[in-house]
């Protein structure tokens, strides 16, 4: 347990200290960090993200039932999760001003998820350990950046702050409740169809504005430290 809490809040030092350097070399190459980003998500919803999803297929559906097929309830989760997260922005887009705390919640949500990976990837070993957190180190500062430039709130540190401790906490909750698999599914499914609906919407830059060869080497080095969890697993 102590490796994994150590290991979460090095996370959050980590995502902090690589959104910082993201936002200190985007002043300058704007184009090309973004596209970098790009790639970086890109990779992180085909390889990561979605492969999260199938392989806990079956134990969401044995809690909950979103049609005959357990891979029917994921889409149903995901779909759910992406039309609340819709809804939720457009109300507070016609109603009030504060949509950059709407959109921060799933991140929040995810960031609880990766606090409970963490505690069972150090089950695993020092190296399954080591790998997911290069990975999820560097999506989620990319994320961090991304949203910070969205929102023009790259001077307010407190979103990257909000995002360790929910790390930690996951780390923490997991470790003391200890839900079931089935239901770190269901929460993830839920959470990734905000996720899923913000990446593809605001994280990915426009073929007119893309940097290709920015947007490939963060998909390629991403894909890579997916293959080694893979094959090391």
């Amino acid at each position: 347990m102590a490796l994994a809490i150590l290991s979460a809040v090095a996370l959050a030092l980590g995502v902090y200290v690589i959104a910082r350097l993201l936002e200190h070399v985007s002043s300058r190459r704007a184009n090309i960090v973004r596209s970098l980003a790009g790639g970086v998500t890109v990779a992180f919803v085909v390889l990561d993200l979605f492969v999260e999803l199938a392989e806990g297929t079956d134990e969401a559906h044995a809690i909950v039932r979103g049609g005959p097929e357990p891979v029917h309830t994921t889409a149903v989760l995901l779909l759910v999760g992406m039309i609340a997260t819709f809804v939720t922005a457009a109300f507070v887009a016609h109603h009030g001003r504060q949509r950059h705390l709407v959109e921060l919640t799933p991140h929040l949500g995810y960031s609880l998820l990766v606090g409970g990976a963490l505690v069972e990837e150090a089950h695993e070993g020092p190296l399954p350990l080591a790998l997911f957190w290069i990975a999820i180190t560097i999506h989620l500062a990319v994320v961090d950046h991304g949203f910070s430039h969205r929102f023009h709130l790259e001077h307010q540190r407190w979103t990257t702050f909000a995002r360790a401790i929910a790390i930690v906490i996951g780390a923490l909750v997991w470790h003391v409740a200890a839900p079931s698999v089935g239901v770190f599914h269901i929460v993830l499914a839920l959470v990734a169809g905000g996720t899923l609906l913000m990446a593809f919407r605001d994280e990915i830059p426009s073929p007119e504005r893309a940097n290709v060869g920015a947007l490939v080497a963060g998909a390629a080095a991403f894909t890579l430290l997916q293959q080694l969890r893979w094959w090391h697993a």
